[in-house]
């Protein structure tokens, strides 16, 4: 975080899932910058892909976060996971139910989260608040390219 938000925006090298354990993390490039890497399998927004690298990481669900680790619910999210959402979002029901969550923009390959994800929200009371395509992948005619959706407790 930049200096003048570093009292107010937190941001934890961990790899959040639906449950805590160690994993392996792998990497599709080396450069910085780069995405599209994936956790426990080399397989990211649906395709297989040679990793460049991999190393263990410490996995946990965002519940076991707050709860071990006695940090503060949060009150934003932005979750980018590419193709892991669902799993990090179960993985975090606790903070999904808690009101001081005001709002969560997720980005999400609309083709392959078939609905689940927005399903997951709207049964946790979070309402729709915008939607925006961010990009065309080169992949856009298998995903269809990338929104971001903004939700927020009513």
């Amino acid at each position: 975080a930049l200096p003048i938000l570093e009292n107010i925006i937190s941001a934890l090298p961990v790899a959040l899932s639906e449950k805590s354990g160690v994993g392996e993390f792998f990497l599709s490039s080396l450069e910085v910058g780069s995405a599209a890497h994936s956790l426990n399998a080399p397989i990211s927004e649906g395709i297989e892909y040679i990793p460049k690298s991999r190393h263990a990481v410490i996995v946990i669900s965002g519940n076991d976060l707050i709860e071990l680790y006695n940090i503060p619910m949060p009150n934003y999210l932005k979750i980018d996971v590419d193709g892991h959402e669902l799993d990090v979002l179960i993985g975090m029901d606790k903070i999904l139910k808690s009101t001081s969550l005001k709002s969560i923009i997720i980005e999400i390959s609309e083709r392959m989260s078939q609905g689940r994800v927005e399903k997951l929200l709207l049964q946790h009371s979070f309402a729709l608040q915008s939607k925006e395509l961010i990009y065309e992948s080169e992949m856009g005619n298998i995903f269809g390219g990338y929104t971001e959706i903004s939700w927020a407790t009513p």
